[in-house]
C-alpha cells in the first residue's frame, strides 16, 4: 500500500441480482438512490472475475453506529472471503453526506455482496453511490500545499433598485493536490486512469484512506476538474497537479 491519497477507478458490475431498483445506488448521481430493505443485502454479479480491494458507500442516510461488510460469493451466494468490515461513517456534527469506506486485501471473484446492519429496529436507508475498485496510492504521496476548496453555483445580479437578484444554487466541495514524486510504473498506470476518467466520468478520491477520525470528511466522489500536462522532474521522477469537484 501506497501513501497520502488514494484514487478508485470503480469497476462496473453487469448485474444487481435479486432487486432491480438496487441498481439506482451504482450511478455516478447520488440523487439516484436506493433504498435497503430489512435483509439489508445487495449481491453484484461483475460478469467476470474481477480484482477489487476498495468498496464506497457514498451519500447514506444511516445512522452512527450501524455496520457493513463487503464479502466475495461464489455463484450460489454462499460466502468465500471478506474484503473488510467497517463501520459506517456519520460523524456528529459533521456532513452530510455522509460516506462508508471500506479497504483490504486485494481479492478476485466474479460475485460480490454488500451486507448491511440497519440496527435494531431494522429501518432501510438510502444509499447515493455504491462503487467497488481497486485503489491507486504512490510510494511517496502528495507534496504538501494541496487542500479542499468550495464552490458557490448560486448566481448573484445587481438591480436597477439597489437590491440584489440572487439564484441561491447549491454549495460543492473538491479538492486540488499534486503528485511530486511519481516514479515512472506509477506515471504510466495514473495516465492510463486519468485517460479512462477522463473529466466526464466519475471516480472515487479519498485523501487519507485511515479508519480514523474524519475519514468522512477526505473522502471525495466526482470529476477531475481539467487534465494539466504532467512534467517530468529527471528520468525517475514525474510530478503532476491535479483537481476535482465532487457531486453534490
Amino acid at each position: 500500500m501506497g501513501r497520502g491519497i488514494c484514487i478508485v477507478e470503480p469497476t462496473a458490475a453487469k448485474t444487481v441480482l435479486g432487486r432491480q431498483e438496487l441498481a439506482r445506488a451504482l450511478t455516478p448521481n447520488p440523487k439516484e438512490a436506493a433504498t435497503t430493505d430489512q435483509t439489508g443485502s445487495i449481491a453484484l454479479d461483475f460478469g467476470a472475475t474481477v480484482t477489487l480491494d476498495t468498496a464506497y458507500m457514498g451519500y447514506h442516510t444511516a445512522t452512527a453506529g450501524q455496520q457493513w461488510s463487503v464479502v466475495t460469493t461464489d455463484a450460489a451466494g454462499a460466502n468465500t472471503g471478506v474484503l473488510m468490515p467497517a463501520q459506517i461513517i456519520a460523524a456528529p456534527g459533521y456532513g452530510p453526506p455522509y460516506h462508508g469506506f471500506s479497504q483490504g486485501t486485494p481479492l478476485t471473484s466474479r460475485y460480490w455482496r454488500i451486507d448491511t446492519n440497519n440496527g435494531p429496529s431494522s429501518i432501510p436507508f438510502q444509499i447515493g453511490v455504491l462503487a467497488l475498485g481497486l485503489s491507486f496510492q504512490t510510494e511517496y504521496g502528495e507534496e504538501r500545499g494541496g487542500g479542499g476548496l468550495i464552490e458557490d453555483t448560486g448566481s448573484v445580479e445587481r438591480l436597477f433598485g439597489g437590491g440584489f437578484g440572487i439564484d441561491e444554487g447549491v454549495a460543492t466541495t473538491g479538492y486540488s493536490w499534486t503528485f511530486g514524486d511519481l516514479q515512472d510504473a506509477e506515471r504510466r498506470q495514473l495516465f492510463q486512469i486519468v485517460k479512462r476518467l477522463r473529466t466526464t466520468r466519475s471516480f472515487l478520491m479519498v485523501e487519507n484512506p485511515a479508519q480514523t477520525e474524519g475519514l468522512n470528511e477526505r473522502i471525495h466522489w466526482g470529476l477531475f476538474r481539467k487534465l494539466e500536462a504532467y512534467e517530468r522532474i529527471d528520468p525517475r521522477n514525474s510530478k503532476w497537479a491535479l483537481s476535482m469537484w465532487d457531486w453534490a
